[in-house]
């Protein structure tokens, strides 16, 4: 009985069972290249959330500032005042534009930027803030710039047109603008 005879008789065989080691290199190599492919698929979904979310927290910041040249001219009619006060071309210039301005206890306002004088955004208590006094000092800066803008009359009865932009890098440069034209709803009381 020749013991060795018969184990190579079953090493030539062809219809043996089993894999070569080039068989298995090339195995791993094709399940390697799909989870690269399904990490770069993946990866690319979460950057396009991120820049989703970006975009919509933009686009919500923007508004606000509509929201808040709104208020300003609507706070002034209701006390009396002229209704361009804090909100005219002069305060918010095209060139300089304004930020909004948060202190304790106070109502938002619009304050005029000079060149390089806008800060950021900050985050205060998980709120997106301007500059100014802040709640609790607990400042965080944000990726976002606000500038508001206003040009002067559109329109015979002295309309003005708002502009809020916000801007902020994401890898790039992006932005978002939203227009309104504020008109004067009422006149002061005499």
């Amino acid at each position: 009985m020749n013991i060795f005879n018969n184990n190579k008789k079953h090493r030539n065989n062809k219809n043996s069972k089993g894999f070569t080691l080039i068989e298995t290199l090339v195995a791993v190599l094709i399940f390697s290249s799909s989870l690269v492919g399904l990490m770069t698929i993946a990866s690319r979904g979460i950057q396009s959330t991120r820049g989703s979310q970006s975009y919509v927290t933009a686009q919500y910041l923007a508004q606000e500032g509509i929201e808040i040249a709104r208020f300003t001219r609507d706070s002034n009619v209701l006390s009396g005042g002229f209704w361009q006060n804090g909100v005219s071309q002069i305060d918010c210039d095209r060139s300089y534009g304004c930020e909004i301005i948060y202190e304790n206890n106070q109502p938002p306002r619009l304050s005029t930027c000079y060149p390089n004088n806008c800060d950021d955004l900050v985050l205060d208590n998980d709120i997106i803030l301007g500059n100014g006094d802040l709640l609790s000092g607990a400042r965080k800066e944000t990726i976002f710039t606000r500038r508001i803008y206003v040009k002067g009359a559109v329109s015979i009865d002295g309309a003005m047109r708002v502009t809020s932009r916000v801007e902020w890098v994401d890898g790039i440069k992006r932005s978002v603008e939203f227009s309104d034209i504020l008109f004067p709803w009422a006149s002061p009381s005499a």
